[in-house]
């Protein structure tokens, strides 16, 4: 019997809150959003690997030829993102790297550095907001299914590292973001300075 499983032990706890699903979820819309109220956020490391990749004259098929290395390279730039941020500040993710070790799995690769770097810090708030209609973009390779895999891959990873995930339910932007400042006690004080 395996008496370590379910028990995590993280290096620092941070009030950083991390905004997750599947691809088309609305994810970076609502981190814009969140911006846009004054909050501090990262991007999605993917998409600053792709924007990179595309100004330096790169095909999205080019730059990820070799999903291992994509893979590593996000948690690269999720690693290098967090490394700068203070602990107690409230920050709002645009994925945490939970979702690197998600997609490592996903893509068969080693789960070691992202598993490691997994337990170096501990989220406040995981919100995970539920799959929206499937839009392809300039960055999106998945189809609607690979999209629901992934999205469960991501709510598994983040259960098995004994986070409460908290589902975000399909809703207008406005009602997402209410879900998710009064889920963290802050709409009101948001309310109240207006």
């Amino acid at each position: 019997m395996d008496t370590n499983k379910g028990i995590v032990n993280f290096g620092i706890s941070t009030n950083w809150n991390v905004i997750t699903g599947g691809p088309s979820s609305g994810k970076t819309t609502i981190v814009n959003q969140l911006k846009k109220l004054g909050f501090s956020s990262t991007p999605e490391a993917a998409r600053v690997l792709i924007d990179i990749g595309i100004n330096n004259g790169l095909t999205i098929q080019e730059i990820r030829r070799d999903e291992e290395q994509f893979n590593q390279s996000i948690l690269c730039i999720q690693m290098a993102m967090e490394n700068i941020l203070v602990p107690d500040h409230v920050c709002f993710h645009d994925r945490g790297t939970p979702d690197s070790l998600a997609y490592i799995r996903l893509s068969g690769g080693d789960e070691s550095i992202a598993r490691k770097f997994a337990m170096k810090r501990k989220y406040n708030k995981i919100f995970l907001l539920e799959l929206l209609p499937f839009e392809k973009d300039y960055a999106r390779t998945e189809d609607s299914d690979k999209a629901k895999q992934i999205e469960q891959m991501i709510y598994e990873t983040y259960e098995e590292l004994n986070y409460e995930v908290i589902l975000v339910p399909v809703s207008t932007i406005e009602e997402r973001m209410d879900f998710i400042l009064d889920s963290l006690g802050i709409n009101n004080l948001i309310n109240e300075s207006n």
